[in-house]
């Protein structure tokens, strides 16, 4: 699947701002809660994801997708940016979330405004929210020769 981040040039004036995100790292029996530089320009906010994730040199791609859950008549939005591969080491942390599920890489979640064009920061109660969601999103994403999801995903 294509990416929707747009591509981002170098300036000498952008602004910045750390945004609260939560990595299912490849390493790592637990998610981590970290900060990821996002860039803020004309009214978007685009984050650099690539610093967080491993794996680089086998595959560069980050595919990224726009996952929408509903708790009664709220509808929350995140995006989940992840790499796929074989040769990628199996995600520690999702399998201690899903007992059985191999996944080859990190996952990256993060919270999508509602009035905001972008991304902003997770909130605490975002927790249980995002392990719901990955357990699903993982569901009907199947990993092999290529990442299948379905498009428009709402839970």
């Amino acid at each position: 699947m294509p990416t929707s981040r747009v591509r981002i040039l170098p300036s000498n004036n952008a602004r910045y701002a750390s945004v609260r995100a939560i990595l299912y790292a490849a390493t790592a029996a637990n998610p981590i809660s970290l900060p990821i530089q996002t860039r803020l320009a004309d009214n978007r906010r685009s984050p650099l994801v690539e610093e967080a994730f491993s794996g680089m040199k086998v595959q560069s791609r980050i595919h990224d997708f726009l996952v929408s859950i509903r708790r009664g008549r709220f509808v929350h939005r995140f995006h989940i940016f992840l790499k796929n591969h074989k040769h990628l080491t199996v995600n520690a942390a999702v399998l201690a979330l899903i007992p059985g599920c191999q996944w080859h890489g990190d996952i990256l979640i993060m919270r999508s405004g509602s009035t905001t064009n972008g991304v902003v920061n997770l909130r605490a109660r975002d927790g249980p929210l995002v392990r719901c969601l990955l357990r699903r999103f993982l569901r009907v994403a199947h990993q092999g020769r290529r990442l299948t999801v379905p498009k428009n995903l709402e839970f």
